[in-house]
């Protein structure tokens, strides 16, 4: 068993690491990488000149998979999640209430868990996704619409998709959401001015003038530049078969469309002044997309539209995919994951760090990572657990009390384990994610990882049919879809009694559904959900036993942006405070 002192000597290498890369970073990020990107650019060892990209459908393909590679790359900030977009992903989980850990000896989650030390995740997720937006600006910046070929323009119609993902994230990490707690709500208010806005909005022809003096925009701007992007990315992709799925097609356009529609819908619904806002500015004369709506249920509309569309042709997962125990929730599952992000070459999947990594976190059963390693075994609350179904045989994805222990597995559970080592693992450990290896890290890392999966869209659909009104619809389509896909027995029925209600039990399937993936917590933050790690007989230990108040926004979900370096470049960009300890376990 590690000392605790271990990972805090970890914590302080990578914050030391962290404030000497991000200083220049931001500023890197910002100003000189941005204006580079319209003119000449490196792939690999290969270099690319302007003319080069702009007239070569196969010279924006490598840069298109320097796009597709950075959302799996690691190890690029010294920072302990640095894991790519599946470390954000599991960082997503440890801010919810289904995540509990076994224990957090080797945990280098432990200061997100418990709410403390929150000062620098921050820089992190800014230099992932702006790493990410500067990549995909590196492609938009060199294409013409007006002259490019169908093939360019499919190219830009795969950067624009990846470039709304970015800054959506980004809007919904960094825009300060009241949280209840009168002290930081203030400082938000007062001291920093920080309400309603997102992040800097950074595109390929700005120059270094306007990089310098480049302030966090407002909701209703970020929400119409996103929305161009996307418009645009249908207009390219409309006819586009790609050959990977890590390459958007006109169903993932569908689908971004589809979650920004819901996420505008809970907004506007919660908070009719900002749809007031949001209408009065627009027609701002910058080029971005006027919404075209003028109410929540004009939007909520459109969420369910464009799931239906983004599903169509689509099925959810077979048991056999959800459980398989060698490829279960590491390998495309054909006609349910929709978009997704591999790990492709060894240098995707340094042994060095594999104790980083997404898998290595994750996974229960293989001797490499850090479950059998150090107990690290990540769970579902035992409170999520029992309220599934006895007929669902998702119940197999984790262990149960009366399995834990066993001297055999018992009969449900799939595993790679011997009987022996099945005795290892805890109450409520999960089996969902699974390795392809079960001693080998390298061939064990190498994985699929969902970025978006059709079931998503059942669940958009249902809840914007219900806030339409249509509350005994959208509980029969919850109702059909657990038990078609996810039952044994056709015995689970979500009730459709009132809105209320219906809302409660759509997010225990959602939850349950998306355990894992960093999909809910989207949902906490836009519909202001409590979280409690604190009821009577949790299985969260105990400093992480934290709860949040009704109604508002769980305090760390509102992501610090790191205003120290960034004043340094773009003084416009403003800070926001830090959350760290405004809740304590109780």
């Amino acid at each position: 068993m590690v000392n605790r002192s271990i990972v805090n000597e970890i914590m302080k290498t990578y914050i030391n690491r962290i404030q000497n890369i991000l200083g220049g970073l931001l500023c890197l990020v910002f100003v000189t990488i941005v204006v580079s990107c319209v003119k000449d650019a490196t792939v690999g060892s290969t270099y690319l000149t302007a003319n080069q990209v702009e007239s070569s459908p196969e010279a924006q393909m490598a840069l298109l998979r320097g796009v597709a590679s950075h959302m799996t790359s690691c190890n690029n900030n010294g920072a302990n999640c640095d894991a790519g977009y599946p470390g954000i992903m599991y960082l997503r989980e440890c801010y919810g209430e289904d995540f509990p850990v076994s224990n957090d000896a080797y945990s280098y989650y432990f200061h997100e868990e418990n709410a403390n030390s929150l000062t620098y995740r921050g820089y992190y997720l800014m230099s992932f996704y702006y790493s990410l937006i500067n990549n995909c600006n590196n492609v938009i910046g060199s294409i013409n619409p007006a002259a490019a070929s169908a093939a360019s323009l499919n190219n830009l119609g795969i950067a624009l998709t990846y470039r709304s993902l970015a800054y959506l994230d980004l809007a919904r990490f960094m825009e300060y959401q009241p949280t209840g707690y009168e002290s930081i709500d203030q400082e938000a208010k007062t001291q920093w001015n920080c309400m309603k806005l997102t992040v800097s909005i950074v595109t390929p022809n700005m120059t270094p003038e306007q990089l310098k003096n480049n302030p966090r925009v407002p909701f209703y701007t970020m929400y119409r530049f996103i929305l161009k992007d996307l418009n645009d990315a249908e207009q390219y992709l409309l006819k586009y078969t790609p050959t990977s799925a890590v390459y958007p097609n006109i169903n993932v356009v569908y689908g971004m469309k589809a979650r920004f529609w819901l996420e505008l819908a809970s907004r506007f619904d919660a908070m009719p002044e900002d749809l007031s806002e949001q209408l009065k500015n627009e027609n701002a004369n910058d080029g971005y997309a006027p919404l075209g709506i003028t109410t929540a249920a004009d939007c909520y509309q459109k969420a369910a539209d464009y799931a239906e569309k983004a599903k169509a042709e689509c099925s959810p997962m077979t048991q056999e995919q959800y459980q398989n125990p060698t490829t279960g929730f590491n390998t495309i599952a054909d006609k349910s994951w929709m978009w997704i992000m591999r790990n492709s070459s060894k240098d995707e999947v340094q042994d060095l760090y594999y104790y980083y990594s997404f898998l290595g976190q994750m996974v229960s059963e293989p001797t490499w990572a850090m479950a059998q390693y150090g107990g690290l075994f990540r769970c579902i609350t035992n409170r999520l657990y029992s309220q599934m179904d006895a007929n669902d045989w998702r119940r197999y994805c984790w262990v149960s009390e009366e399995a834990a222990g066993a001297d055999k597995i018992p009969e449900g559970y799939r595993s790679n384990m011997t009987n022996e080592q099945w005795k290892t693992l805890p109450a409520y450990a999960n089996l969902k994610f699974r390795s392809r290896s079960m001693t080998d890290n390298y061939e064990g890392r190498f994985a699929d990882y969902p970025l978006m999966r059709m079931e998503e869209m059942i669940f958009i659909h249902a809840e914007a049919m219900a806030k339409l009104g249509n509350v005994a619809a959208a509980a029969g389509e919850i109702t059909d879809f657990v038990n078609n896909h996810r039952q044994t027995q056709p015995t689970y029925q979500c009730p459709a009694n009132d809105l209320a209600t219906f809302m409660e039990n759509m997010m225990v399937q959602k939850r349950i559904e998306f355990w894992g993936e960093g999909v809910v917590m989207w949902d906490y933050k836009r519909l202001r959900l409590a979280i409690n790690r604190a009821y009577s007989g949790t299985n969260y230990l105990e400093n992480y036993r934290l709860r949040t108040k009704e109604g508002f926004v769980a305090p760390w979900m509102n992501v610090r942006f790191p205003s120290e370096y960034e004043t340094k470049t773009n003084p416009a960009a403003v800070g926001s405070p830090d959350p760290s300890q405004v809740v304590k376990a109780e």
